[in-house]
Protein backbone atom coordinates (compact mmCIF):
# COMPACT_ATOMS: atom_id res chain seq x y z
CA UNK A 1 0.00 0.00 0.00
CA UNK A 2 0.94 3.55 -0.70
CA UNK A 3 1.33 6.19 1.85
CA UNK A 4 -1.83 7.63 0.66
CA UNK A 5 -3.88 4.76 1.26
CA UNK A 6 -2.36 4.19 4.82
CA UNK A 7 -2.88 7.48 5.78
CA UNK A 8 -6.40 7.49 4.91
CA UNK A 9 -6.90 4.13 6.87
CA UNK A 10 -5.62 5.45 9.99
CA UNK A 11 -7.29 8.86 9.59
CA UNK A 12 -10.80 6.58 9.15
CA UNK A 13 -10.16 4.48 12.42
CA UNK A 14 -9.13 7.53 14.78
CA UNK A 15 -12.10 9.23 13.23
CA UNK A 16 -14.85 6.09 14.06
CA UNK A 17 -12.68 5.70 17.60
CA UNK A 18 -13.47 9.53 18.54
CA UNK A 19 -17.26 9.55 17.32
CA UNK A 20 -17.93 6.17 19.25
CA UNK A 21 -15.93 7.92 22.55
CA UNK A 22 -18.92 10.66 22.46
CA UNK A 23 -21.90 8.36 22.99
CA UNK A 24 -22.76 6.17 25.76
CA UNK A 25 -24.71 2.98 25.24
CA UNK A 26 -25.99 1.95 29.05
CA UNK A 27 -28.22 -1.34 29.45
CA UNK A 28 -31.94 -0.95 30.31
CA UNK A 29 -31.66 0.50 33.84
CA UNK A 30 -34.95 1.75 35.65
CA UNK A 31 -35.22 5.36 36.61
CA UNK A 32 -36.30 6.78 39.64
CA UNK A 33 -39.68 8.68 39.02
CA UNK A 34 -39.38 12.11 40.49
CA UNK A 35 -41.75 13.18 42.94
CA UNK A 36 -45.33 14.67 41.73
CA UNK A 37 -44.11 13.20 38.15
CA UNK A 38 -44.79 10.84 35.87
CA UNK A 39 -42.23 8.62 33.92
CA UNK A 40 -42.46 7.80 30.52
CA UNK A 41 -40.26 5.34 28.61
CA UNK A 42 -40.25 6.22 25.11
CA UNK A 43 -38.73 3.42 23.33
CA UNK A 44 -37.49 2.33 19.15
CA UNK A 45 -37.22 -1.28 19.18
CA UNK A 46 -34.59 -3.15 16.42
CA UNK A 47 -35.97 -2.32 13.11
CA UNK A 48 -34.24 -2.56 9.56
CA UNK A 49 -36.53 0.33 8.48
CA UNK A 50 -34.69 4.13 8.96
CA UNK A 51 -32.20 1.66 11.07
CA UNK A 52 -29.35 4.90 10.42
CA UNK A 53 -31.89 7.21 11.33
CA UNK A 54 -32.29 9.54 13.99
CA UNK A 55 -35.57 10.25 15.55
CA UNK A 56 -36.99 13.60 17.45
CA UNK A 57 -39.27 13.77 20.11
CA UNK A 58 -41.18 15.97 22.11
CA UNK A 59 -43.27 16.54 24.76
CA UNK A 60 -46.15 19.06 24.56
CA UNK A 61 -43.90 20.66 22.35
CA UNK A 62 -40.60 20.75 23.84
CA UNK A 63 -37.89 19.29 22.24
CA UNK A 64 -36.01 16.74 24.01
CA UNK A 65 -32.31 16.79 24.18
CA UNK A 66 -31.15 13.66 23.04
CA UNK A 67 -32.21 11.55 20.03
CA UNK A 68 -33.60 7.88 19.81
CA UNK A 69 -31.36 5.70 17.71
CA UNK A 70 -32.37 2.46 16.77
CA UNK A 71 -33.06 -0.47 19.53
CA UNK A 72 -32.47 2.55 22.43
CA UNK A 73 -35.17 4.38 25.05
CA UNK A 74 -35.61 7.77 26.68
CA UNK A 75 -36.86 8.09 30.12
CA UNK A 76 -39.06 11.41 30.25
CA UNK A 77 -40.48 12.96 34.25
CA UNK A 78 -43.59 14.64 32.56
CA UNK A 79 -45.92 16.63 34.93
CA UNK A 80 -49.46 15.14 34.98
CA UNK A 81 -52.26 15.48 33.00
CA UNK A 82 -52.50 15.57 29.11
CA UNK A 83 -48.93 14.95 27.94
CA UNK A 84 -48.17 14.69 23.72
CA UNK A 85 -45.75 12.86 22.73
CA UNK A 86 -44.45 13.55 19.19
CA UNK A 87 -41.75 11.59 17.32
CA UNK A 88 -40.54 12.66 14.30
CA UNK A 89 -37.20 12.16 11.92
CA UNK A 90 -34.63 14.67 12.91
CA UNK A 91 -34.23 15.25 8.83
CA UNK A 92 -37.67 16.93 8.70
CA UNK A 93 -37.62 16.12 5.04
CA UNK A 94 -37.40 12.55 5.14
CA UNK A 95 -40.92 11.36 5.80
CA UNK A 96 -44.01 11.86 8.57
CA UNK A 97 -44.16 11.32 12.38
CA UNK A 98 -46.65 10.21 14.24
CA UNK A 99 -48.06 11.97 17.79
CA UNK A 100 -49.76 10.25 20.66
CA UNK A 101 -51.40 11.79 23.72
CA UNK A 102 -51.26 10.05 26.69
CA UNK A 103 -53.14 10.77 30.31
CA UNK A 104 -50.66 10.58 32.92
CA UNK A 105 -51.15 10.25 36.60
CA UNK A 106 -47.86 11.08 39.01
CA UNK A 107 -46.09 7.92 40.14
CA UNK A 108 -46.87 6.12 37.22
CA UNK A 109 -45.01 4.60 34.80
CA UNK A 110 -45.82 4.24 30.96
CA UNK A 111 -44.33 2.90 27.84
CA UNK A 112 -44.41 4.72 24.46
CA UNK A 113 -43.21 2.68 21.34
CA UNK A 114 -41.88 4.13 18.26
CA UNK A 115 -42.05 1.94 15.14
CA UNK A 116 -40.49 3.39 11.94
CA UNK A 117 -42.24 1.53 9.04
CA UNK A 118 -41.53 1.67 4.93
CA UNK A 119 -41.73 4.74 3.38
CA UNK A 120 -40.15 6.73 5.92
CA UNK A 121 -43.57 6.35 8.00
CA UNK A 122 -43.88 6.03 11.70
CA UNK A 123 -46.45 5.19 14.72
CA UNK A 124 -46.39 6.46 18.02
CA UNK A 125 -48.05 3.88 20.39
CA UNK A 126 -48.57 2.81 24.44
CA UNK A 127 -48.16 -0.47 25.69
CA UNK A 128 -49.53 -2.12 28.80
CA UNK A 129 -46.91 -2.33 31.82
CA UNK A 130 -46.26 -6.02 31.13
CA UNK A 131 -45.66 -5.43 27.22
CA UNK A 132 -44.14 -2.73 27.91
CA UNK A 133 -41.35 -3.44 30.31
CA UNK A 134 -40.53 -6.54 28.69
CA UNK A 135 -40.07 -4.75 25.06
CA UNK A 136 -37.70 -2.14 27.20
CA UNK A 137 -35.97 -4.76 28.57
CA UNK A 138 -33.23 -5.13 25.86
CA UNK A 139 -33.47 -1.57 24.88
CA UNK A 140 -30.39 0.70 25.35
CA UNK A 141 -29.87 4.30 26.85
CA UNK A 142 -28.10 6.33 24.39
CA UNK A 143 -26.58 9.35 25.63
CA UNK A 144 -24.76 11.83 23.24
Amino acid sequence: MNRITVFFLVLTTLTFSLLGGCASHTPFQPAQNEPDKALVYVFRPNSPFARGELIRIDVNGVKQRELLVNNAYLPIQVTPGSTEIKADFNRSHLGKGDVLTLTTVAGQTYYVKVQPAIAWTMTVTELDQTQGAAEISSKFLYQQ
